[in-house]
């Protein structure tokens, strides 16, 4: 359960009569007792949902979900995640996707390459995917040369294209590309051989 299901649920207790929920009884006799009894009832949710509402304030989420309005400089906005089994990898601080730390140095397919993707394991951590073409490009950094990641963070970065998960909406033959070598998004053949850098985290987009 979220935060925002949990603003709701306060919501619809705060705006539908509790009588209404809980089936109680007509009469003029007893409606003093019911109201006061409606009262009680409904401070008690109240003060169940400020509990769940307040744990989960107080967890630390950092990492766990994609924050894409975060902008820290590249000094800050990396972290080596080294609990991958001994296998690190790297966190984007920015958007909170972890990546490979060391890309594997070999060119394949798009086809092949969504499948080693698939069936990578880092650190015997499964889960890995192909990132889309925005993924893929929000992890260079303008202010860095070629391959506009910190070399100090990350190893055997290849300055050349890489493929994405992307599709180029006019031709279902061709794929988005992102060049570590001169910065460009562009495209190729999904029968050419390019190169490849899993991702782990929550789709953010899959198609132009």
């Amino acid at each position: 359960m979220n935060i925002f299901l949990l603003h709701a649920l306060r919501l619809v207790v705060l705006s539908i009569p509790l009588c209404f929920l809980l089936g109680c009884g007509g009469g003029d006799g007893g409606s003093a007792s019911v109201n006061a009894q409606n009262t009680t009832t409904e401070q008690q949710i109240l003060d169940k949902l400020n509990v769940l509402e307040s744990k989960i304030d107080g967890l630390n989420l950092q990492g766990v979900t994609q924050n894409w309005d975060k902008n820290f400089p590249s000094a800050s906005r990396f972290t080596v995640l080294a609990n991958f089994g001994g296998v690190v990898a790297v966190r984007d601080n920015n958007t909170g996707l972890v990546w490979e730390k060391q890309p594997v140095a070999i060119t394949r397919s798009w086809v092949e390459a969504i499948r080693d993707c698939v069936n990578k394991s880092v650190g015997s951590t499964v889960g890995w995917r192909l990132p889309s073409a925005i993924e893929l490009k929000s992890l260079q950094d303008a202010g860095l040369p070629s391959p506009f990641v910190p070399t100090s963070t990350f190893t055997g970065v290849q300055s050349f294209p890489y493929w994405s998960a992307t599709t180029v909406a006019e031709n279902s033959t061709l794929a988005w590309l992102v060049d570590f070598a001169g910065g460009n998004v562009g495209w190729g053949g999904k029968t050419d051989t390019q190169h490849v850098w899993c991702v782990r985290g929550p789709m953010n987009a899959d198609a132009y």
